[in-house]
């Protein structure tokens, strides 16, 4: 039994029961639930960046998550392979405050690859279309060792520099196809360029745009720049033309821990909130009668539900449902509904292990790492241990991190 606390308030509730922030203090308890869930199709690599990325106001859907971490890597792989120089390339939240409009677009459809092969013909997967800013257009054009000094310059590109860009983007889609055409274990699909626009277009075309947008930093060789990227379609999940390993993915690990059901509190008591204070849980214990818990990795991938089987005086352990990783629901919330995540015990999963995952796996987790975390926005907010208040389990407040910007990319 758990030394009770009496608080003076009580704030938002969430889940059932009540749920939220209250002052007091409290000590600290021992811990051990099922869940629920289900997702689209996924690849192991993605699990080792953030679930969330920006387009434009909001995040991205799932299904163009994934696509766009396979295209990622798609391109970074097909720039080594043609041009052999190394390229990384990362989301962005926003563009950056000098970003420029963009001087060149390239329309790309993806299509399934057939029995017969691809042609016009083959079923349609998505289209994107990418969008280069004036520093992107010229990393990509000294790639490729071709001289388009004019877009240093204003303005549009010329001609001859559309020339280049054209070009530059054919090598790569190129690169990539014999690349995906090689891999017996890559998606069935090939790229296809639709479109070229150029200009004052290219510039239209942004603005005018009602696909997710979103922005990357593509760094090549010593030189780096800005585009924007428009989803069209692409509702299918990667799944479904084999997206289900990748190369890398069988090497490293993800941190992952074990998610209570998540907690929803007012901003106000969100920005008051004291070293001692106590955020209620909404749940009266952890053990196998808990519904709503879940393995969650530490970039806000949900990978299964979890129920507790057994406590030591070390260990504790979880058993796991079927594989179905998606982005946690509850992992980003905005600033006036603000949602934590009690997020408890923390371990390395080997990427082997997720490629074998066997429903009803048993995950230990060691106790010495059971400090409650409470993430908010992907970051820690704050820490402290498990106490009761009243009948309910609460976290009492032990330090809280300094504020931060949100988590997703």
């Amino acid at each position: 039994m758990l030394p009770e606390s009496a608080p003076t308030s009580v704030s938002a509730s969430v889940s059932t029961p009540a749920s939220g922030l209250v002052n007091g203090g409290g000590r600290t308890a021992p811990a051990a639930g099922t869940a629920s869930s289900a997702g689209p199709g996924w690849s192991i690599a993605s699990l080792a960046s953030s679930a969330y990325v920006r387009a434009g106001a909001g995040w991205l859907a799932c299904s163009h998550r994934l696509w766009l971490d396979w295209a990622i890597l798609g391109l970074e792989e097909g720039i080594r392979a043609a041009l052999g120089l190394r390229a990384t390339i990362s989301p962005l939240r926003a563009p950056s405050g000098n970003a420029t409009a963009p001087v060149f677009a390239a329309s790309i459809a993806i299509r399934r690859v057939d029995a017969a092969g691809a042609g016009e013909s083959a079923s349609e997967v998505g289209k994107l279309t990418v969008f280069l800013r004036p520093d992107a257009a010229r990393a990509l054009a000294d790639a490729v060792m071709l001289d388009a000094a004019g877009l240093r310059g204003h303005g549009g590109p010329t001609s001859a520099e559309v020339g280049v860009l054209e070009f530059a983007i054919l090598v790569l889609a190129d690169s990539m196809n014999r690349r995906l055409a090689d891999n017996p274990a890559a998606p069935g699909v090939l790229l296809s360029i639709t479109e070229f626009i150029a200009g004052a277009e290219a510039q239209t075309r942004l603005r005018s745009s009602i696909h997710p947008l979103v922005n990357l930093l593509v760094s090549v060789a010593d030189r780096q720049g800005e585009v924007a990227v428009g989803f069209d379609g692409w509702a299918i999940p990667p799944s479904e033309v084999g997206m289900h390993a990748r190369p890398g993915d069988a090497q490293g690990a993800v941190t992952a821990g074990v998610a209570l059901p998540a907690v929803h509190v007012s901003p106000d008591d969100l920005d008051n909130a004291a070293i001692g204070d106590s955020v209620v849980l909404g749940i009266s214990g952890i053990d196998g009668r808990l519904t709503g818990a879940a393995l969650v990795t530490l970039t806000g991938w949900e990978l299964c539900p979890v129920v507790f089987m057994h406590d030591s005086p070390t260990m504790v352990g979880v058993r796991c449902q079927g594989l179905s990783p998606h982005p946690h629901p509850g992992w980003v919330s905005g600033d006036d509904a603000p949602v934590l995540i009690p997020l408890i015990g923390q371990t390395p999963i080997p990427a082997l292990s997720l490629r074998s995952w066997e429903v009803d796996r048993i995950q230990d987790f060691p106790k010495s790492t059971w400090e409650v975390s409470l993430w908010r926005n992907g970051r820690v907010w704050a820490d402290g241990g498990l106490v009761s208040v009243g009948e309910e389990l609460a976290v009492r407040i032990d330090r809280i991190h300094p504020a931060s910007a949100e988590g997703g990319q």
